[in-house]
C-alpha cells in the first residue's frame, strides 16, 4: 500500500489508512505481486476542534450599536467544518442577536449581527455548539454622554445703567 499524498492520508504498517493532515483527495497505491490497483480517497473535515468568532466586536460600543460577528469551526487539522448547528445566546446585558442560530457554511462559518442593549455596562454573546467548546465574547456599552445645561443667553446691556 503507498498513498501518492501521504500529507492528505497515509497507510499505516497494519495497513490502515489514516488521514494525515488537510482534507482534499489523494490515490492508494494497492499491490500484491505482479497485480495492483489504484484507489481514489478522499477524506473530509474531522470533527470540531475549535469555536471561534473570527470578526470580534470594539472593546467598547455605544447604546443598541450593531456589531457584525463572524464565527469559524475547524478540525483538528484546522479544516472548515460545514453544516453545524450554531446557537447564540446573549448571556450579558440586555442586547438581542440574528440569527439566534443557524448552520456553518462550506467554509465552517457563520455570520451573525449582535444588537447590543442599552444598558451601560458588559455585555455578553455565547456561540454554542455540539461537540466543541463555547466562545464567548464581550463589549462595555458606554454610558451615554452628560448634557450640558444650555447657558442663558448674554443679557444685551442697556444705556443708562
Amino acid at each position: 500500500f503507498e498513498s501518492e499524498s501521504p500529507a492528505i492520508a497515509d497507510v499505516t504498517r497494519d495497513g490502515l489508512l489514516a488521514a494525515t493532515g488537510p482534507a482534499g483527495t489523494t490515490t492508494v497505491r494497492v499491490a500484491s505481486g505482479i497485480r495492483e490497483t489504484f484507489v481514489p480517497v478522499t477524506v473530509r473535515a474531522g470533527p470540531p476542534r475549535s469555536l471561534a468568532f473570527v470578526d470580534a466586536p470594539p472593546p467598547e460600543s455605544a447604546a443598541a450599536a450593531a456589531l457584525a460577528l463572524a464565527l469559524r469551526v475547524v478540525d483538528a487539522f484546522s479544516n472548515p467544518v460545514a453544516g453545524l448547528r450554531i446557537v447564540l445566546v446573549v448571556t450579558g446585558g440586555d442586547g438581542t442577536v440574528e440569527p439566534a442560530d443557524g448552520t456553518t457554511d462550506a467554509a465552517g462559518g457563520l455570520q451573525a449581527t449582535w444588537r447590543v442593549g442599552t444598558t451601560a455596562g458588559e455585555q455578553a454573546l455565547e456561540a454554542r455548539a455540539e461537540r466543541v467548546a463555547a466562545a464567548t465574547v464581550r463589549t462595555t456599552v458606554l454610558p451615554p454622554p452628560e448634557e450640558t445645561p444650555a447657558e442663558p443667553p448674554d443679557e444685551p446691556a442697556t444705556p443708562g445703567r
